[in-house]
């Protein structure tokens, strides 16, 4: 009888393991509006950038919310390490590049909206609107963004 509860438990674990795992959206971003200094550092409305979504507490996402950007040649991650990015209040982030070198960089960012407001790990697909302040380590080049992306399988 043990060994029968044993294997049960055992088999109900297992099964539950590999259920779990991250839940990340991917698609694009796109600027949508940008302030004076970024056509310098080369970021234009319609500029538009691969996207890998993860919100908090999905799966086994934690309690960071993860956003990474990626462009030709290099790619911006922002991570909050716990809580929420939605909202009207602009959070710092731990912001990365990489691209011929990589660094970390100071950055602001909020979520002003996200459809559905409420995900789930089988949502189909995200929609995200937001902004981010020293965008991809641009001093002063605060941008505006709309996404989209689709649950990874």
């Amino acid at each position: 009888m043990k060994l029968v509860l044993a294997t049960a438990l055992a088999t109900a674990l297992l099964s539950a393991a590999a259920v779990a795992q991250s839940v990340e959206f991917r698609g694009s971003a796109c600027l949508t509006a940008v302030t004076a200094s970024c056509p310098a550092s080369g970021w234009t409305v319609g500029d538009c950038l691969l996207l890998r979504y993860s919100p908090p507490n999905l799966g086994t996402n934690g309690i960071t919310t993860e956003m990474s950007m990626m462009g030709q040649s290099f790619g911006d991650n922002y991570s909050l390490l716990s809580g929420s990015l939605i909202g009207t209040v602009m959070q710092p982030v731990d912001a990365y590049t990489v691209g011929r070198t990589g660094y970390k960089y100071a950055a602001t960012m909020r979520i002003s909206n996200r459809s559905p407001a409420t995900l789930l790990s089988t949502s189909p697909f995200v929609s995200l609107t937001g902004n981010i302040n020293n965008f991809s380590n641009s001093t002063n080049c605060n941008v505006a963004f709309r996404a989209s992306g689709a649950l990874r399988p």
